[in-house]
């Protein structure tokens, strides 16, 4: 249970390892603001400042535009309730596939706000700051907010935590792809949250050369295009992706796919008088135009589950100045330390939702030359029936989609949507960076503990996959979505309290250091890979080092010279560059 007190300038708060500290009132850049006092599951107090305003609300004529730094407040801002998320749809919704309604959407525009976790507030010399580790939350770049990631496990270590939000879906990422809506606003939404924390950390004990940025699934793809793009440069020093990459499947879309996004806006919003692009942006910032109604419009792109995701980032040439298979390849993005892994059965997210509902499986056995690519994130504009035959004849044969065949089809969603796009991306940074300065460290989660996110589908096929998103279950505490499920002594056993301690350890060693086991306190070193040797920890509860088993994967996945390995290997005549190339 979280312990709340709001405190008052005068009174003594807390006692820390630094000894008593007075007041809780800290001076930012825009103001004064007031945080409360909470406790971690070990009983280890810290400060908390919710809902801290990095950003005005983008409302109005500030809708569909790029943030704006939040105005000087004058008065103490009580920094001692949760922000309000960004507008999505419910997830439940989605996971069920029933037709949502305005009502059903929750959040507010009024959302750029985040919140900062601290042990301290006294670090007035340089040696006393602390490593910062930003949170950047995922959910498809459709869902998400910061109550969700509870810092009452990392805060057992000697860090600052900011858990930011950013504007999703239609309200963060529509593009009419003109400079008059160029979209992307979520990412520069995010980018200005990291400005905030290197104008500010430091009132909150933070060290702002010691920033690490870490996020999981779409979370994990905003790290890397952070990593991509050229304002944010100097933000960040190190990152962590986890099971999400700029390079994952589901991160890519068709321009027509765009388009559609678009023509379904204007008709939600009844601005389908708007032939001009400006036309359009003054419409949709009118007072009566309910951004509610215009979230569902991303549900409406749906064709299979949860995909395609659309609008999701772009290449506006600005932002985002190429395709990032092109700014990987070419080792144009900023230079910094990096960990980065998915779990075992990363796919489970995707598969176990096909035998929860029939509907999918009925799409996958009757449409199967539409499903199939949708299911693979096949853009629209690679010949998508010829390339998902060929991907799933690969894993699956002649086998029927069934459960019986349940592994097969998750061993392709998980190379598919996370481990291929990771490998690559890991051996590129391993090629671009000296080990000596910018290591790579790669993992594989595969611990299945007490509990699992795969509960959350609501079907069982007999399968104790470890699946995506569950590595988080060991770093944060599930915040209000997900207590009834999780319950905070579900992961009280003794493996599971040893996995959160190991876990945090690394994460935390990571962001102070650069280097998850910079001793040998843990009992074993994670080593760094080279990119021709993609070694990766085995992360249970006996982590090993392990050589790499995906080349004849990759090798598969490269002779389909989807567009996206032409931008990787400049193979514009066609033919791929093997792994030992490059």
């Amino acid at each position: 249970m979280r312990l709340l007190a709001v405190l008052s300038v005068c009174v003594v708060v807390l006692g820390t390892a630094a000894g008593n500290e007075e007041g809780l009132v800290v001076d930012t850049d825009k103001g004064r603001v007031e945080g409360i006092v909470e406790e971690t599951l070990k009983g280890r107090p810290f400060f908390s400042f919710l809902g801290i305003p990095y950003a005005r609300p983008p409302t109005g004529t500030l809708r569909f535009k790029d943030p704006v730094p939040s105005t000087h407040w004058m008065r103490v801002w009580k920094a001692n309730k949760m922000p309000s998320p960004c507008l999505q749809p419910g997830v439940d919704g989605i996971f069920t596939g029933y037709q949502q309604t305005p009502q059903d959407v929750i959040g507010s525009e009024n959302c750029l706000y985040l919140n900062v976790y601290t042990p301290t507030i006294k670090a007035k010399h340089r040696d006393e700051r602390l490593p910062v580790m930003v949170f950047i939350h995922g959910g498809g770049f459709l869902f998400g907010s910061a109550e969700e990631y509870l810092p009452h496990v990392l805060l057992d270590h000697q860090i600052v935590l900011v858990v930011m939000q950013y504007r999703l879906g239609v309200m963060g990422f529509l593009s009419t792809e003109d400079e008059v809506m160029p979209g992307n606003m979520g990412l520069k939404d995010q980018t200005l949250a990291l400005q905030w924390v290197q104008n500010n950390i430091q009132k909150f004990g933070g060290d702002k050369t010691r920033v690490t940025i870490f996020g999981v699934s779409a979370g994990g793809a905003s790290v890397h295009l952070q990593m991509l793009a050229p304002s944010a440069k100097g933000l960040f020093s190190r990152v962590i992706m986890q099971s999400g990459t700029a390079l994952s499947s589901w991160n890519h879309y068709s321009s027509k796919m765009m388009k559609e996004s678009v023509e379904l806006v204007k008709e939600a919003a009844g601005c389908t008088h708007a032939l001009q692009s400006k036309d359009l942006l003054s419409c949709l910032q009118e007072d009566d135009k309910d951004g509610r109604t215009l979230t569902l419009v991303a549900e409406k792109m749906m064709k299979l589950f949860i995909l395609p995701l659309v609008p999701i980032p772009r290449v506006d040439g600005d932002y985002l100045p190429d395709h990032p298979a092109k700014l990987v390849r070419e080792g144009h993005y900023h230079k910094v330390d990096l960990m980065a892994g998915i779990a075992d059965e990363d796919g489970g997210f995707f598969t176990l939702p096909i035998f929860a509902r029939s509907d999918l499986v009925s799409a996958l056995k009757n449409q199967f030359s539409s499903a199939a690519a949708v299911s693979l994130g096949v853009s629209e504009d690679e010949d998508p029936a010829t390339l998902a035959k060929k991907i799933y004849e690969y894993y699956l044969g002649d086998v029927n989609i069934d459960a019986d065949h349940a592994d097969q089809l998750n061993q392709m969603f998980t190379d598919v949507h996370f481990g291929l796009s990771h490998d690559l991306v890991t051996q590129y940074h391993a090629r671009h960076s000296d080990n000596s300065k910018h290591p790579t460290f790669r993992y594989n989660f595969n611990y299945r503990g007490n509990t699992s996110y795969s509960t959350l589908y609501g079907v069982y096929i007999g399968k104790d996959w470890v699946v995506h998103a569950d590595d988080l279950l060991y770093l944060f505490v599930p915040g209000a979505l997900f207590q009834t499920t999780f319950e905070t002594n579900q992961l009280e056993t003794p493996q599971d309290i040893a996995m959160k301690d190991l876990m945090t350890k690394m994460w935390v060693n990571f962001a102070a250091t650069g280097h998850p086991t910079p001793d040998d306190s843990l009992g074993f070193t994670w080593d760094p890979s080279t990119a021709d040797h993609l070694t990766f920890l085995e992360i249970t509860p006996k982590p090993t080092m392990r050589p790499d088993s995906n080349q004849k994967m990759r090798e598969f996945h490269a002779s389909l010279n989807t567009k996206m390995y032409q931008h990787l290997f400049h193979t514009d005549s066609g033919q791929t560059r093997p792994d030992d190339e490059l």
